[in-house]
């Protein structure tokens, strides 16, 4: 086959599905040189990679690295492609780059020479993209003449044209157009780099969509924090700028202000950033720019995530949110959901987009109610960086109970993240759901098709149905909102604490139904599952008949609440659903109470150590958890041996290369209940 046979990718605009969030792993890169692919070595999942096509599957091979001769492990990147449509078609990752600049780009492959593994060629293909988003030339890598049986190695330098701010590192399974053959086309990918050449720094950007430091309703104050965990070995300096609603903010982005440094492998708090950029009074957004100087330093250099509380009158009282820090990498695309919307008495929620480009782009926001039928819409024009929040009121949304919000670009140019936040109106505690379904960091997806039925299987980490501390009473609502056009089955299991839960996720309890493109609200899901009086994890199968479904069927997030003695009050925290994985590194604060669980999403034991690093980056504790199948394990730091943590992170690290994990933190307030989770990043 020729070279002129294969497809540009990435343009169908039928489905496109992330597998993974963004996990900021350390990568391997040319000695110098900072790697911006994110997750280029596999070595735990498929993180960091967005697909697009039914007729590609992309998965971790866990053991392909150290089976095959030539691979690094303990990893890969496999890739299979069930068409004979021809044309290249694979997974990949945007980042940005400087005009005229030369980048280096080095990967392996490895195609098995076995009878049931169709002819099929590979390559590597960078395609660049202009500031306005509008796509210019595209080069091969080259990986040429493709042998079977061993792994093939490409180290090749593009040098950027002069009006392109974004290049696509995509790894290409190639097909030639033959309706005849009909075994699918197996590949193994590794040790994926692109790096500047010359260049001896890092730089990692992330963006924080909503944050304030200004009055809301009721007497609440809402005030952003900051907290940091570093990545390297070396100081990290942060640099931010406050994105204001309703402005271009490019000029904010060129004049960043000092927050700070993160002394090399610790923790950095920043309370009240908006105040600290310039935004007192205000809510919006916020860009982060960490940088470090250093060779061989890895795509990711710190670890964020922040906290907007709302306290009382009396200044007492956590309630309030957890918002993650979101990395360019993760992107945001056509067609997301954020599940889990109410107005009315007890509830409203306010909808929120970000623009994460430095161009002008609009975006379609509609909010559906349980149904799938929209009750408002509208086109937002987002200018460069800016942040745009409204309450669903304002969009003349007066009463819903149940729905989800849908976002979708219009036209190829800019990126965006969307959320909402759910706020309760007695107390102000508030609830962040960040998009799904696309792009986001809470959708990860591990399809399974058998006999013309497509299922998506997820994680809640954490959730309860059990009595708390100072008279609350924690119990877990599943949201569901369908991604397809016909019904969703939803299925779970309870993952009780200590044990192996096997046999609880070969006998699943069926949930209800997602209808057709609708939604779906499940009450106390623990004490449906047979959890009552108990806190643990969950594991959730959704499942819709179609061979030729996307792997992502619905968006899934879940509130776990803690009302107080009246049974009134929101307080709790959102949980989203995670697919199978590794996520590590969650960020404890101080003033509070804080456990730490981890939750083995996989069938077989797995070993993981659990360690607490204080802000210096010193480590406090450390232990080893032996985990059963399946099973969640949640303590508090206090019983680890820690009494009194002012700042710090947490680590959690696989032993061995067995079995995969999440691991979260869940902080939680002392005087009133109020928890805020905080996943692994």
């Amino acid at each position: 086959m020729s070279r002129r046979r294969k497809a540009i990718p990435g343009f169908n605009p039928v489905i496109r599905a992330l597998i993974g969030a963004a996990v900021l792993l350390a990568v391997a890169a040319p000695a110098g040189a900072q790697n911006l692919i994110v997750n280029g070595t596999f070595d735990h999942d498929v993180s960091g990679w967005t697909f697009e096509n039914p007729d590609l599957q992309v998965r971790f091979g866990p053991s392909t690295g150290n089976t095959l001769s030539g691979g690094s492990g303990p990893g890969s990147m496999e890739m299979q492609r069930s068409d004979w449509t021809g044309g290249g078609i694979g997974a990949w990752q945007e980042v940005p780059v400087t005009p005229r600049a030369t980048y280096t780009l080095s990967g392996t492959a490895f195609v098995p020479d076995t009878a049931d593994n169709d002819g099929v060629e590979v390559d590597y293909y960078v395609s660049w993209y202009r500031a306005d988003g509008s796509p210019g030339s595209g080069e091969w890598a080259g990986l040429w003449p493709v042998e079977k049986g061993r792994w093939l190695s490409v180290s090749m330098d593009f040098t950027v044209p002069d009006d392109v701010v974004k290049a696509r590192v995509e790894a290409m399974v190639i097909t030639p157009a033959d309706p005849s053959r009909t075994k699918p086309a197996l590949v193994y990918f590794d040790d994926i780099a692109f790096a500047e050449k010359g260049v001896a720094g890092s730089r990692q950007v992330l963006f924080i969509p909503a944050s304030a430091s200004a009055h809301g309703y009721n007497g609440t104050f809402w005030t952003t924090t900051g907290w940091f965990a570093s990545n390297v070995g070396v100081p990290v300096a942060i640099k931010a700028a406050f994105l204001r609603q309703g402005q271009d903010n490019s000029s904010a982005i060129t004049n960043l202000t000092d927050l700070g440094t993160v002394p090399a492998g610790g923790y950095l708090e920043v309370k009240d950033m908006v105040a600290k950029l310039g935004g007192a009074g205000l809510s919006g957004g916020i860009y982060i720019e960490a940088s470090a100087q250093g060779s061989g330093l890895p795509a990711s250099l710190v670890r964020a995530t922040t906290y907007t509380f709302t306290p009382n009158d009396k200044g007492q009282g956590g309630y309030g949110q957890g918002v993650p820090a979101i990395a360019t990498g993760a992107g945001s695309y056509e067609d997301v959901i954020v599940p889990g919307m109410y107005q009315g008495t007890d509830y409203r929620t306010n909808i929120g987009v970000v623009s994460t480009s430095g161009q002008l782009m609009d975006v379609l926001v509609q909010v559906h109610d349980a149904a799938g039928s929209v009750l408002a819409s509208d086109v937002w024009t987002l200018k460069p960086y800016e942040q745009k929040q409204v309450s669903i009121k304002s969009l003349g949304v007066k009463s819903l109970s149940g729905g989800f919000l849908t976002a979708a670009q219009s036209g190829a140019g800019g990126s965006f993240q969307a959320y909402a936040t759910v706020v309760d109106q007695e107390t102000g505690d508030a609830v962040y759901t960040q998009h799904m379904i696309t792009g986001s960091a809470n959708s990860v997806a591990a399809p399974a098709v058998s006999a013309g039925e497509t299922k998506q299987l997820l994680f809640v980490p954490a959730s309860a149905s059990a009595h708390g501390y100072n008279g609350t009473f924690w119990t877990t609502t599943g949201w569901f909102a369908s991604n397809v056009s016909v019904p969703v089955t939803i299925r779970g299991a309870f993952l009780r604490q200590g044990q192996d839960n096997s046999s609880a996720i070969a006998n699943l309890t069926d949930l209800g139904t997602v209808p057709a493109g609708g939604y779906l609200e499940v009450k106390d899901m623990v004490a449906k599952l047979g959890g009552a009086g108990l806190s643990g994890g969950l594991f959730i199968e959704a499942a819709a008949q179609g061979s030729t479904l996307p792997a992502v069927l619905v968006g899934a997030a879940t509130y776990t609440f803690t009302p107080n003695d009246k049974g009134a009050g929101g307080y709790g925290q959102g949980v989203p659903a995670v697919g199978p994985g590794v996520k590590a590194q969650v960020v404890i604060p101080d003033d509070y109470r804080t456990n730490v669980g981890v939750v083995n999403t996989s069938g077989v034991e797995t070993d993981v150590t659990v360690a607490i690093v204080g802000a210096d980056g010193d480590q406090v504790v450390s232990q080893v958890w032996s985990l059963a199948p399946y099973e969640q394990r949640q303590v508090s730091v206090k019983s680890m041996g820690v009494n009194n943590a002012s700042g710090g992170f947490l680590t959690v690290t696989q032993t061995g290369t067995n079995g995969t994990f999440r691991a979260y933190a869940t902080v939680v307030d002392q005087k009133t209940g109020d928890a805020v989770y905080t996943p692994g990043l």
